[in-house]
């Protein structure tokens, strides 16, 4: 059986879109003024009841002209809930979060998309959370208290629930779109999935939760393979078989990661991980007057080189492809070999730690020294 989700999600105000034409029609400016200051602000009790029967009755309008295949246009957090249903089947255990900018529109808003959720997926457990703060007419308010209630306020929930039985997922889709870099770095500092509808494609995305301390060191394991799937696809028994990940072990691989069927490749953070890596660890490639005079003799194919030189700047990739002990006309050679794999190129180098740099010192071919 399954975790249970706890899904939180930011709402916005997309299920009221149109809502204001709606009100000129029907009430004139005067009600269009109130619902222009509840975008702004709490308001007036009396006002707020009035408001509220009438964004329920165009809600209700607009419903009626959806079928089921059709309900992901009435607001954009519905939309990522619809999918992440899809996914998971929403059972009674499910409980569903709506954080709501500090505002009357947010609170209505919060309303009809809890309403909506608890009628369509039977959700028996709902709480709507105001924010405090939250608005976009004031951007020192926005910066000062909003996002740290914000932030406060994930912090808790995802605190109450023990991740042995429970599954905590952001769902960013809808709110303002100045929340969801915070939602992002929630998800990574806290190691929460976060999800949200990509621009106008209409896909869910899912963002790896591989929390901030995510040990580095892990990519050590994936050196063998980490330059191949930097780019592309290898199979996932190669994987193992090559870098000796066992099954039981992959899912410490989560955030940098990812499998397709039977197809692994690099999640967008561990690639972003693993640049961070080249940049902070990686060589500097230096030739020797040597090995430039090789590759200008037409001996040997430049291309083929090149593209090992530049693999040779991660540490990660020369320890893969240390090969054992040279020897040539009889003698070892005081040099390290690299060898890209079951390949004739051989590259002779030494690590200037104090410079940070690889320097190629010889390159031959298989058939032209002794193993």
């Amino acid at each position: 059986m399954g975790k249970t989700k706890i899904i939180i999600s930011t709402v916005g105000t997309s299920i009221l879109a149109g809502f204001d034409g709606y009100l000129k029609d029907k009430n004139g400016e005067q009600t269009k003024e109130i619902y222009k200051e509840a975008r702004k602000r709490k308001i007036d009790k009396k006002d707020e009841k009035k408001l509220f029967g009438l964004a329920e009755e165009y809600y209700e309008k607009r419903l009626k002209g959806l079928d089921e295949n059709s309900y992901h246009s009435l607001s954009a957090e519905i939309n990522a809930l619809l999918k992440i249903g899809k996914e998971d089947a929403y059972v009674s255990k499910d409980k569903l979060y709506f954080l709501v900018s500090d505002t009357t529109e947010g609170e209505i808003c919060g309303k009809l998309v809890k309403e909506f959720c608890e009628k369509y997926f039977e959700a028996k457990n709902t709480e709507i959370i105001t924010i405090k703060g939250l608005q976009v007419y004031d951007a020192k308010k926005f910066e000062t208290e909003a996002i740290n209630n914000f932030v406060d306020e994930v912090i808790n929930i995802n605190g109450k629930y023990d991740k042995s039985a429970y599954n905590v997922i952001l769902n960013a889709t809808g709110g303002y779109k100045a929340v969801i870099p915070y939602s992002t770095l929630l998800g990574t500092v806290f190691g929460l999935p976060v999800y949200y509808i990509f621009e106008r494609s209409n896909q869910l995305i899912k963002l790896p939760n591989a929390p901030i301390n995510f040990d580095i060191k892990l990519l050590e394991r994936l050196g063998d393979v980490i330059d191949e799937i930097d780019n592309d696809y290898i199979e996932l028994e190669s994987l193992l078989k090559r870098t000796g990940i066992s099954y039981n072990e992959l899912e410490k691989y989560a955030g940098a990661i990812v499998r397709e069927d039977d197809l692994v490749t690099l999640t967008p953070l561990g690639r972003l991980l693993y640049k961070r890596y080249l940049y902070t660890e990686g060589y500097k490639i230096l030739l020797s007057d040597e090995v430039i005079k090789k590759l200008r003799s037409g001996q040997y194919d430049n291309k083929t080189f090149e593209k090992y030189f530049l693999k040779m700047r991660n540490p990660l990739y020369l320890r893969a492809k240390l090969h054992n002990e040279i020897r040539k006309n009889n003698k070892n050679i005081d040099l390290d070999c690299c060898k890209p794999g079951n390949v004739s190129e051989r590259i002779f180098y030494y690590i200037d730690d104090k410079n940070k740099a690889v320097k190629i010192c010889d390159i031959f071919m298989h058939d032209e020294y002794e193993d």
